[in-house]
């Protein structure tokens, strides 16, 4: 689980969140809650192409500019 805590000492950061996606996971087995699909259409995240190329254009004008 590295997307959690990138620190040396991220234990227990971690061990709350499994033990928050264990809960969830019972729970939503029992049907308390219902199951969540991460992979649905609706929930992802577009960038339009505009934006895209003015990140890519900086990063790579950046690079360019501490070459120099």
């Amino acid at each position: 689980m590295p997307h959690v805590s990138l620190k040396a000492n991220g234990a227990l950061q971690k061990s709350f969140f499994l033990g928050y996606m264990g809960n969830k996971l019972i729970k939503a087995s029992i049907g308390v809650i219902p199951e969540d699909d991460r992979d649905y259409y609706g929930k992802k995240r577009l960038d339009m192409a505009g934006l895209l190329l003015s990140s890519c254009f900086r990063q790579l004008f950046k690079n360019f500019t501490e070459v120099m």
